[in-house]
């Protein structure tokens, strides 16, 4: 018995020292975790059942304009539109009846969030549960998929303009693809017996030549602005562009008073023909705008002249429509 009571004292330090390094371990364990998520590129965000935020990573303040330390405590719907909120709310009370775990990125489908400006933005989500200590957490992760978005949208786009020129000219197209090698269009076009038409030059007679005068070229597409460019430059006008509706109001407020009329495509991403043809207006009402589409150019040129445009050209044209439709927009505007 004298024995047994002589080796407690070391039997408890045994233990207590086993506890200490277990609670080391797992301190070391919680701060290399921490130390995981904040470094994700993904938004981490960990709601409780009431589905108010117990974690915010570093990415998730990031994506969502917002501080850590003020989203803990906050409803997610803080996060979230308004026109989605109880939808969302009612998904995550599904899926934590369902029995299942987790969703991986992608299943979710198209989410929206909020960032603390206002401004919306698509994103990839996936969703996971767990209990720990009778309560029951929800972990989202989070992939902002703007840049995506905007790629496809100008994919879309272009394969559009792209079937509305062919159409315009009475041809068609055929795809042929096959899965895992890609697609190939073929585009097929009246045959004309004259002779292909050459690029205009500066010394041709009858095409009229600028004053010097600063255009403003508005085109998503890096090949047309240079075209543009190239064929006013050509004769002797100046040329300024930009690649979105959005950068374009940034230059034409730039160059205040100098600009003397906009040529803009009617569809680009950020800020489309209409808006930017607004945006000029209220910056200048006497601006000379020249729109153009090449896509459904009827209704596109329907869609500008109610705008308040002074001329408009379907896509493609030749540079002598250009420099003919540009100086008639000029006319009574040049000094």
């Amino acid at each position: 018995m004298q024995t047994r009571i002589e080796e407690l004292p070391g039997q408890l330090e045994k233990e207590v020292a086993q506890r200490r390094r277990a609670e080391a371990e797992l301190r070391e364990s919680r701060e290399r975790l921490a130390g995981v998520i904040d470094s994700a590129m993904d938004a981490i965000i960990t709601v409780d059942a009431a589905q108010r935020i117990t974690l915010f990573n570093a990415a998730a303040e990031k994506m969502f304009r917002f501080p850590a330390a003020e989203a803990i405590g906050q409803p997610l719907d803080r996060f979230i539109p308004a026109r989605f909120r109880e939808a969302h709310r009612h998904h995550v009370e599904n899926f934590g009846h369902s029995g299942v775990t987790k969703r991986s990125m992608g299943a979710l489908g198209a989410v929206f969030g909020l960032r603390a400006d206002g401004e919306e933005f698509p994103a990839e989500a996936s969703i996971s549960q767990l209990e720990s200590d009778g309560q029951k957490f929800y972990t989202v992760i989070l992939r902002d998929i703007t840049g995506q978005k905007k790629l496809e949208a100008q994919f879309l786009r272009a394969q559009a303009t792209a079937l509305g020129i062919v159409k315009s000219h009475n041809g068609f197209i055929n795809v042929y693809s096959e899965v895992g090698k890609g697609a190939q269009f073929t585009l097929y076009l009246p045959a004309h017996e004259a002779a292909a038409l050459q690029p205009a030059q500066a010394t041709v007679p009858g095409l009229p030549s600028g004053r010097g005068e600063l255009i403003l070229i508005v085109d998503d597409e890096q090949a047309i602005r240079e075209i543009t460019r190239t064929a006013l430059e050509a004769f002797n006008y100046r040329a300024i562009a930009a690649n979105d509706g959005a950068q374009a109001v940034a230059l034409f407020a730039r160059h205040s008073g100098e600009v003397k009329a906009v040529l803009t495509d009617m569809m680009m991403p950020v800020m489309d023909g209409g808006a930017l043809i607004a945006a000029l207006r209220s910056l200048d009402p006497q601006i000379r705008i020249i729109a153009s589409s090449g896509f459904s150019a009827a209704g596109k040129m329907a869609e500008a002249t109610s705008a308040g445009v002074n001329a408009f050209l379907p896509k493609p044209c030749t540079a002598e429509k250009l420099l003919k439709t540009l100086a008639e927009a000029l006319g009574n505007c040049r000094m």
